[in-house]
């Protein structure tokens, strides 16, 4: 859905590991970071698709070899160094999301970046509210879970707000530009 939204003259490629039926005809279900593409892109985005990724430095490959000079690389993913995963440990809801295979924290993302020759433009961790996830997970609590999850969201801004202030949000996104 997010290529229909993209202007129409835009040249578009979407890979999905998993075809859906109302994909964009440019989806294509494939392994990200073996297909095959002989073309450079202006701006390559993955919303939280790298800790899906068996090698993140493989993802992150292929999204830089993507990008064409001056080109914009937009990572978004779960932050390992945010503040819920250090008050919950193992139970942190990312963790526990089986296709999660590789959960990286934003600075090491930014240096990996920085090292395969790409200017940082932006950085910034955010929150897709995965504390009270992980608690209902903990709790064992099946029923109810959206009324649980909204009633535990507004209990526990406080700390997802003092995590976002501190830059220890549960996700981050980061803006690059390659060289």
């Amino acid at each position: 859905d997010f290529l229909k939204n993209l202007p129409k003259p835009w040249e578009k490629l979407g890979l999905e590991i998993v075809k859906y039926n109302n994909s964009a005809e440019s989806v294509i279900c494939a392994n990200f970071e073996t297909f095959p593409v002989d073309t450079q892109y202006t701006i390559v985005r993955s919303s939280h698709s790298m800790e899906h990724a068996l090698n993140p430095r493989l993802f992150l490959n292929k999204m830089i070899d993507l990008a064409a000079a001056g080109g914009i690389i937009v990572l978004l993913s779960p932050n390992a160094n945010c503040l819920e995963y250090k008050i919950l440990g193992k139970c942190w809801l990312p963790l526990n999301i089986p296709s999660h295979f590789c959960l990286l924290d934003c600075q090491s993302a930014v240096t990996y970046l920085v090292n395969r020759g790409c200017d940082v433009i932006y950085k910034k961790t955010y929150t897709l509210f995965s504390f009270s996830g992980s608690l209902l997970d903990w709790l064992g609590v099946r029923r109810l879970r959206v009324i649980f999850s909204l009633a535990l969201n507004v209990i526990l801004l406080p700390i997802t707000v003092f995590g976002l202030l501190i830059g220890r949000g549960d996700s981050f996104a980061i803006y690059a530009r390659k060289k």
